[in-house]
């Protein structure tokens, strides 16, 4: 038997099944549990964890322990109350991000970032002008993250397991950030900010370092990418949606990654 805390109260593995305690009316937590998913084999031989038409396999399953346990990341990336399981808070916190800032000018950049060198994000103090909110940014949902292009509000990583790793140590992570390592677009990555008054301001939950074993962060790393996928999403299935003529005449837009009729 093997009990986790997680935001949707305590979890508990008995005998292949996740079971959830039970909670009144009012949202408090009684004695009672109630199976959630249950573990079952498919055809080709390996363990699942369902829940409805929802299949984990074993290293998403692991995975999930971690992000709803020792690993914490549900303190942000919530799925409880006005979260409504997009796997996010939508509170604005410090997370130590590398600050792209390309010059502005024609050929350069197109945007006049903040600060003494115009060359940082400010976040969200440039809506509410109070220097404590210096360099927050809202926690991104993490359903369908697998078919981002880019992460973090600036695109400073392109390559999940990057961004999945900066959080283990964002101090390590962004001291030694490379922008073009990181697959940022040439065109981007001509001037990055001073990160050192970002990590002055880290949210305390990420202050210290995180070891994960390579097998846990790859566990970790198969839940975000795949057990949060809705295939649904995948571009040959929303392309296929694209209609070939439209009732006024007009020709269709054109979208990335999708082939044209």
């Amino acid at each position: 038997m093997r009990r986790v805390s997680s935001a949707r109260g305590l979890l508990e593995l008995r005998g292949g099944i996740l079971w959830q305690q039970r909670r009144d009316s009012r949202g408090c937590r009684s004695d009672g549990w109630r199976p959630k998913v249950r573990l079952s084999t498919s055809g080709r031989g390996r363990d699942r964890l369902c829940c409805s038409r929802i299949c984990l396999i074993q290293s998403e399953k692991k995975g999930a322990l971690l992000f709803f346990g020792s690993a914490g990341c549900v303190h942000c990336h919530a799925v409880a109350g006005r979260s409504n399981e997009m796997f996010s808070d939508f509170n604005m916190h410090v997370v130590g991000v590398p600050q792209i800032a390309p010059r502005f000018g024609v050929g350069t950049g197109n945007v006049n970032f903040d600060g003494p060198g115009a060359d940082e994000d400010f976040g969200l103090e440039q809506i509410t002008g109070n220097d404590a909110d210096r360099y927050r940014f809202r926690t991104s949902p993490l359903r369908n993250a697998a078919l981002q292009p880019a992460f973090f509000h600036n695109g400073a990583f392109t390559r999940l397991e990057d961004a999945i790793r900066h959080h283990l140590n964002v101090f390590e992570s962004a001291l030694s950030y490379d922008a073009a390592a990181a697959g940022v677009d040439r065109d981007l990555r001509t001037r990055l900010g001073p990160v050192e008054p970002v990590l002055d301001r880290i949210d305390p939950r990420l202050a210290g370092a995180m070891f994960l074993r390579a097998d846990e962060f790859a566990d970790l790393v198969a839940f975000v990418r795949t057990g949060l996928l809705d295939r649904r999403a995948l571009p040959q299935n929303l392309c296929a949606l694209i209609p070939a003529s439209l009732p006024s005449g007009m020709t269709p837009p054109r979208f990335e990654a999708c082939p044209q009729n």
